[in-house]
């Protein structure tokens, strides 16, 4: 049982991908052990409908109300996800990189609500910390390079350092990955990580603070403080549910 393609194979379905030649192809067929893959457009469209998916997983289990629901969605996304790779031999073909990013991202923030959202000002150090794992254990196990990437930076945002020298841990990691493409992988992802971390890790530390804040682009800080801000958004919508809004309540909020 191959947990994932040799790097035989997975150098076969990148040339049929390059070449837009489906690896169901006879001459592919025989090469990359009935690996199955996707090219961008298609990848994009499953990558979403994955994500639907988690998400509709997680509203079913969260509707039979079982203890540690968040949990269980996780854990039913990440099975699913690699029943898909290991059984039905799906490579690169969106639906399970959603599902498997999904159930690890999942199961990061059940482990931020019990471990950094009572703390403060470290919250969102923990939460940056647990995403990157997310991140980074997904990343290499897909063997995703935006993976891997995007959890570079959300380490570096949990360091909580002077944009200094941020910037120059952007740089050091983006000159370490041009450093260490000189030696010849195996594997067409691994040359991708790195390529995807010469070209990102200097523009992130290019990139000014927001705010007068010495910490990484606005949009990365807002997806690590996000689980604390939906908290706070789903109990205030719980308490108004429970309330109800009588006629008189939903006039006088209507009024100017």
């Amino acid at each position: 049982m191959n947990l994932r393609p040799t790097p035989s194979e997975e150098r076969w379905l990148a040339l049929a991908r390059r070449l837009r030649r489906s690896p169901r192809v006879a001459f592919f067929a025989e090469r990359t052990g009935g690996w199955r893959t996707a090219n961008l457009p298609s990848r994009c469209t499953f990558f979403a409908l994955g994500l639907v998916a988690a998400g509709m997983i997680a509203i079913i289990v969260d509707r039979l109300g079982p203890t540690g629901a968040v949990a269980i969605a996780g854990i039913v996304s990440l099975a699913i996800a690699e029943w898909l790779i290991v059984n039905r031999r799906h490579f690169g073909s969106g639906i399970e990189e959603a599902l498997e990013v999904a159930g690890l991202t999942t199961l990061a923030y059940e482990c931020w609500r019990h471990l950094g959202s009572t703390r403060v000002g470290t919250s969102e150090s923990i939460a940056a910390c647990l995403l990157g794992a997310a991140l980074v254990i997904a990343g290499m196990r897909l063997l995703n390079p935006l993976f891997t990437t995007l959890a570079v930076l959300a380490f570096l945002l949990a360091l909580k350092a002077s944009a200094l020298a941020e910037g120059l841990l952007c740089y050091s990691v983006g000159i370490g990955a041009l450093a260490a493409g000189a030696y010849r992988f195996r594997r067409p992802s691994h040359d991708l990580m790195l390529d995807y971390l010469v070209v990102v890790m200097p523009v992130a530390g290019r990139l000014p603070p927001v705010s007068g804040a010495a910490h990484m682009p606005h949009l990365l800080r807002s997806c690590c403080a996000w689980p604390a801000r939906r908290t706070s958004c789903v109990d205030s919508l719980v308490f108004l549910w429970k309330r109800g809004l009588s006629p008189g309540a939903a006039s006088c909020c209507s009024s100017p």
